[in-house]
């Protein structure tokens, strides 16, 4: 059978089924990898037991053969565990759980290789759900008719920094800014679209049933957003405030929001996202699920908020966002930038260091954890590449590319795009205000080259 049976909320009745039924005797997953085609598998061996105590206290034997590549590699690693099993020797594919421990994660997912102290945050912390509920947010039914690019737009057309709903429809503004998800991006970012919410979505509303509108109290609030759709590790930024947000990029509104922040991209909750949902697909509910400690951490909402400066200052350095200033500088901009991702890499680790910390998480169960994520899955995404999802790895910015920003950047202020020396006009510029003059006069003000 395919292995999602084990893991996803939308089996949930099939887990409670066996639960109620049977004893698993023995399991071996073997992820993907086993057949040509992209599919995940597992096979098992169930004991029909009407005997609750017995059923919950029976130990089964679990095969996990998942980080092998291919048929071939399965089948030696399952087949030099066995061996060892027979000899009572030990094999790091081989596990004995009990069957009433699944209970520990929500959901109940037949997530045998967690460590038990891990598995005991599951049952000693709060849930995320507890502390602050994870929103879905709106389906428009129609991306084409109801989105665009800022840029389209004009930034002067959209209305920005709206706190409430009442505060958007007194505005008459048609377009504001839209939380779609996007690609990997961590801290802050992805903030390309804007929704037509005019009269507080009235051209929406009449499109329902098609377009559907999710939890719409919770728009223009300060919070955190995530892709819902990713192959490699989950990101969450920063949602500022001002913001509608889609059915793609669900969002969270704690009060805490840079604990929050730094939990989400924290190794651990790269960790416990594949335990309690290992497919490409992360869903409210299984945020949700999440352990939260109980205590906060100043250091922590100190190391996040730097992130999210480093991540905002990247984004005034490109002209497709939204608090574009002026491209890096010429010529040593590349070298900036590569010591700013290295910054950021830095503070990660650190945010990685706090959030072990706060949780009390072990240096033998942080070795575990880390040595997961080092070696996943073989094929864990089970979709190959997502079509828009960048590398992890930041780039290197070329003298070529940096150019052509520098090129685009004057090409804009001829324009009338960019205007320079305004305060927080698009693409102001950090020039002294004599040089601004300059370069403001070399505008068209009829727009043409």
């Amino acid at each position: 059978a395919g292995q999602s049976f084990m893991f996803i909320s939308s089996f949930l009745k099939l887990r409670e089924y066996c639960w109620n039924t049977v004893a698993i005797e023995t399991l071996i997953q073997f992820g993907y990898g086993l057949f040509k085609s992209r599919v995940d598998t597992a096979a098992f061996v169930l004991r029909l037991e009407s005997s609750e105590a017995l059923r919950l206290n029976s130990a089964g034997v679990y095969f996990r053969v998942t980080k092998e590549p291919d048929a071939e590699a399965k089948k030696a690693a399952f087949e030099l565990a066995l061996q060892r099993r027979k000899n009572r020797d030990s094999d790091p594919c081989v596990y004995e759980y009990r069957q009433g421990d699944f209970a520990a994660i929500p959901g109940g997912p037949w997530v045998y290789w967690i460590t038990t102290s891990l598995r005991n945050l599951f049952v000693t912390l709060p849930t995320l759900e507890t502390i602050a509920q994870p929103r879905v947010g709106l389906q428009t039914g129609e991306n084409f008719r109801f989105l665009r690019f800022w840029w389209e737009i004009g930034d002067l057309r959209v209305q920005r920094s709206c706190v409430n709903e009442k505060e958007a429809e007194k505005s008459g503004k048609q377009w504001f800014p839209y939380m779609k998800g996007g690609g990997f991006q961590r801290w802050y970012g992805n903030q390309e679209y804007v929704v037509n919410w005019k009269k507080s979505g009235q051209e929406l509303r009449a499109f329902t049933p098609t377009a559907v509108i999710r939890n719409p109290g919770f728009y223009f609030l300060r919070g955190v957003t995530w892709t819902d759709l990713t192959a490699g590790r989950f990101s969450a930024r920063l949602s500022p405030g001002g913001f509608i947000f889609d059915v793609s990029g669900s969002s969270v509104f704690p009060t805490d929001v840079e604990l929050f922040l730094a939990i989400m991209n924290s190794s651990w909750a790269q960790y416990s996202l594949k335990l309690i949902n290992p497919t490409v697909h992360v869903q409210v509910g299984d945020l949700a699920r999440l352990p939260v400690p109980k205590r906060s951490s100043v250091s922590l909402r100190n190391l996040v908020d730097r992130n999210v400066i480093l991540a905002k200052t990247e984004s005034e350095e490109d002209e497709t966002t939204y608090d574009f200033v002026a491209p890096p500088d010429w010529p040593n901009g590349g070298e900036a930038q590569a010591a700013r991702h290295q910054q950021i890499a830095q503070t990660e680790c650190q945010i990685d260091e706090g959030v072990f910390h706060l949780y009390e998480i072990s240096d033998t169960d942080r070795k575990v954890i880390e040595e997961e994520l080092a070696n996943p899955a073989s094929n864990e995404d089970g979709e190959g590449n997502i079509p828009g999802e960048e590398s992890e790895e930041a780039v290197s910015l070329k003298p070529e590319d940096l150019a052509a920003q520098c090129v685009s950047y004057a090409g804009g202020i001829v324009l009338g795009r960019f205007q320079p020396g305004v305060s927080r006009a698009l693409g102001c510029g950090l020039f002294k205000p004599e040089v601004a003059a300059k370069l403001r006069q070399l505008t068209d003000v009829n727009g043409l080259m």
